[in-house]
């Protein structure tokens, strides 16, 4: 087998996930504690291909294709629900705007303004596809939301 990626998930870079893949091109994840010592951590970094500069930079890029699969998703949803025409001017992209509300999605819950949370929960009950749910679990979980980026986990899934 041979290691197709690898990458920290934690800030601390305790723990690895590795991406096998064997000649008949399954692909195995692997949970790895990068410690000295571990054998799965040592097989790792025993690999042709495997530094730990390789591994540190297929996080930071990891985390860019996140970050921008999310920025996407924040943008097609605004967009089915209408939105979007608060977040343009002119039709074109408000680039500060957009980069604005990412930043917003990504504030923790300590970082996280209750009053702007409220006022963003209250607009999106405001929309039928919420106001018109039965749903209360789903509804339940958009006021239980802490951060905004809980709160649009919660509305999307009144789409499900």
């Amino acid at each position: 087998m041979k290691v197709i990626d690898a990458y920290y998930t934690d800030r601390s870079r305790k723990v690895v996930i590795a991406l096998w893949e064997d000649d008949n091109k399954k692909v195995k994840e692997e949970v790895i504690i990068a410690q000295s010592g571990q054998s799965d951590w040592e097989n790792l970094l025993s690999q042709s291909n495997v530094t730990l500069d390789w591994i540190d930079e297929r996080t930071v890029n990891r985390n860019r294709e996140l970050r921008s699969d999310f920025e996407k998703t924040v943008i097609d949803i605004a967009k089915r629900d209408g939105l979007w025409d608060d977040i343009t001017t002119g039709g074109k992209y408000d680039e500060e705007k957009l980069c604005e509300l990412a930043e917003l999605m990504l504030l923790d819950s300590a970082e996280t303004d209750d009053t702007s949370l409220s006022k963003l929960q209250l607009k999106l009950f405001e929309k039928d596809l919420v106001k018109n749910s039965s749903d209360d679990t789903k509804k339940a979980a958009l006021r239980a939301a802490t951060t905004f980026n809980d709160a649009i986990i919660a509305f999307t899934k009144f789409k499900t």
